[in-house]
């Protein structure tokens, strides 16, 4: 069953308001309602209400944040969208791939899909917070797509991928929400990992490269909450062996 709720669109420092109304329409359009904005240049604004076309609540309820970090609290699964394909290793999904992956997965998760700049998109220090990066394919000649176009092919997939669909084998049985990592707990996560690292000086001068290749790595494994704290304990247990050697 198509849950709308389960869904936050992120809009990553819009330049212009109205774009941002293109997109709440878009999203009243497919039913959805959770907007978060990061940064925007000029929100509220007349003009973002007069290019939502009725879909002004979607506005007044708008959450705005300074940073990407804060807008995906309580996700379990943050998704990154760009026009254009990046030359570093993230894992990458089409918008009717995306689907197929969120279905696929426990239907009670959180789930942040990030639009970025319309200019420039996001920055890979943005990604870094997004599991995947979902990739338009859109024709070569003509890469540049509307902000709120993007916003509509992707809610239009998961639309027609959720709406009406059968039970998720996933869902049955299961008593309690998902215990999928979330967004913020893998963020310190990887925090507590890159201070341990540096360290020991386990990146020998390659700390930027290297730790995107681990947030790819342990992205790909889906960590529990549990996981998480697993890990967690061994870096601690490693910092206390390390301070007892100094």
């Amino acid at each position: 069953m198509f849950n709308p709720e389960r869904f936050r669109v992120v809009l990553v420092n819009t330049s212009h308001p109205g774009n941002i109304g293109s997109v709440a329409r878009a999203m009243a359009n497919m039913g959805m309602t959770n907007l978060a904005l990061v940064d925007p240049v000029q929100f509220p604004s007349e003009r973002a209400n007069a290019m939502a076309a009725g879909a002004d609540t979607i506005l007044e309820q708008a959450q705005v944040f300074p940073e990407l970090a804060d807008a995906v609290i309580g996700c379990q699964r943050v998704y990154g969208v760009s026009a254009r394909l990046r030359s570093i290793a993230w894992t990458q999904l089409d918008p009717r791939q995306l689907s197929e992956e969120i279905y696929s997965a426990p239907q009670d998760e959180q789930i942040a899909l990030v639009f970025g700049r319309e200019r420039s998109g996001l920055t890979n220090e943005e990604l870094d917070i997004c599991e995947a990066l979902v990739h338009i394919p859109v024709d070569e000649m003509h890469r540049s797509l509307n902000l709120a176009a993007a916003v509509m092919v992707v809610l239009y997939e998961l639309r027609m991928s959720l709406y009406d669909a059968a039970p998720n084998p996933k869902d049955i049985g299961r008593k309690n929400a998902s215990d999928k990592a979330s967004s913020e707990q893998l963020q310190f996560f990887f925090d507590r990992w890159d201070a341990t690292a540096k360290s020991v000086d386990f990146y020998k001068g390659n700390a930027v490269t290297v730790m995107r290749k681990i947030r790819r790595l342990f992205y790909k494994a889906d960590l529990t909450d549990e996981e998480v704290k697993i890990l967690l304990g061994v870096l601690t247990a490693l910092d206390e062996e390390l301070d007892k050697e100094q």
